[in-house]
């Protein structure tokens, strides 16, 4: 999976964003 591949940063930032999307 290319997620896996991502770094955290990136991952941090697109929980932030579904988070504030959900909200």
């Amino acid at each position: 999976d290319r997620h896996q591949m991502l770094p955290e940063k990136m991952l941090e930032h697109l929980r932030e964003g579904i988070g504030s999307h959900e909200q």
